[in-house]
């Protein structure tokens, strides 16, 4: 048995759900957790409707749902062959929108946004997916059923932000989850929503989806969970800014804890330590055909390549080497001084942690993580 995420950035496209079913088929009916967050820029669209109803602007927050809710309506159009499934979709689409115009039309009299209501709202991203991922599986011919995050995931009560509550979760996973696993292959849930012990919406915070299947697997007691995102598992640096970046085959739970501290793009600090505890090993894959470079995160791990990073605030940046060597380091910072032409920066190294930092402005981020990229893999073989 395994838990299985897939990516909003997968999901927001046919193709990406032709690839989810084609995985799922080639497990041949081997018991599968899905876990699913929502598609494309859907969070971000549903923050956008809030705060546009919070700030007065009612109609233009209408605008924004009808645009969310049409590229879901396309989406189902495109990849769902059964007429009448398709149809049973649009109408669930109906009364989710329904359910959103009269959260819109709330913030917008109160002109109020509260932490509880925000969360009823960013949670629709995630129910539109659940209920299109599971009809897309059957319409390929998948044994799959779905069951609704609230009725599993147990949280506290802080809107936004919840910490889950594992030993509730796991009476909810034992009497409402594993018996679906015994009757079918596939149980498709959302990530990041939860309910409060008093049963209100509650979400764990952007990006938390890969908390819920690692949660899930350590309470179901699975001890294998994979991430699949847009790019083959953690790399050198970000693919969208680096040509050439180098697969991070292997990292320890320290290793990973630290990389997600420093902003490495697919890993996060909140699914590091429930994985820990409970010996379960996350392997992260990209969604292609062929999945020849993974990264595996286990109690054993192993020595891991640098990795560097970049984060942009107002006006500077903060550029961030993990795992690297001092020298090359202090080489690679040179480098970037030299060629970006640069005179207001600030430089830090932790030789406890392998770690370097480079404060410098917005303007030169990139090309710096290019320059400082190149010099730390300098020794490594390209494939």
């Amino acid at each position: 048995m395994i838990v299985m995420k897939f990516g909003g950035s997968v999901l927001g496209s046919p193709e990406g759900l032709h690839r989810m079913v084609q995985i799922l088929r080639e497990r041949d009916r081997k018991p599968a957790v899905v876990v699913v967050s929502a598609m494309g820029s859907s969070t971000r669209d549903l923050e956008r409707i809030a705060s546009l109803a919070r700030d007065g602007s009612a109609s233009e927050a209408m605008t924004a749902a009808d645009a969310l809710l049409a590229v879901h309506r396309v989406l189902v159009d495109q990849t769902i062959a059964d007429e009448a499934m398709r149809e049973g979709l649009h109408g669930m689409m109906q009364e989710t929108r329904h359910e959103l115009d009269a959260l819109i039309e709330g913030i917008a009299i109160t002109r109020q946004l509260t932490p509880r209501t925000l969360d009823a709202v960013m949670a629709i991203g995630e129910l539109l997916s659940l209920h299109i991922v599971r009809h897309v599986l059957t319409d390929a011919g998948l044994d799959a059923c779905s069951i609704d995050a609230r009725r599993v995931v147990v949280t506290d009560g802080m809107h936004g932000n919840a910490s889950p509550l594992p030993e509730q979760t796991a009476l909810r996973a034992e009497h409402d989850l594993r018996p679906l696993l015994e009757r079918h292959p596939i149980v498709v849930i959302q990530g990041f929503v939860g309910r409060a012990e008093d049963g209100v919406t509650t979400t764990m915070g952007k990006e938390s989806s890969n908390l819920t299947a690692v949660l899930l697997a350590s309470v179901l007691n699975i001890h294998d969970v994979m991430i699949y995102t847009d790019v083959p598992g953690v790399r050198s640096c970000d693919p969208s800014v680096c040509d050439a970046t180098l697969p991070r085959p292997s990292m320890s739970y320290a290793q990973a804890r630290l990389a997600a501290l420093h902003g490495v793009k697919v890993l996060y600090p909140t699914m590091i330590e429930p994985a820990e505890r409970a010996g379960v090993s996350i392997t992260i894959a990209g969604m292609q055909v062929a999945m020849t470079e993974v990264t595996r995160i286990s109690a054993s791990g192993g020595p891991c390549g640098p990795i560097v990073t970049g984060t942009a605030t107002a006006g500077s940046s903060i550029l961030t080497c993990v795992f690297g060597s001092g020298t090359a380091w202090l080489d690679a910072v040179r480098t970037v001084v030299e060629q970006c032409s640069i005179e207001q920066f600030d430089v830090t190294w932790s030789a406890a942690d392998s770690i370097g930092t480079m404060t410098l402005p917005e303007r030169v981020l990139h090309q710096a993580m290019i320059l400082v990229h190149q010099r730390m893999t300098s020794h490594e073989t390209r494939p």
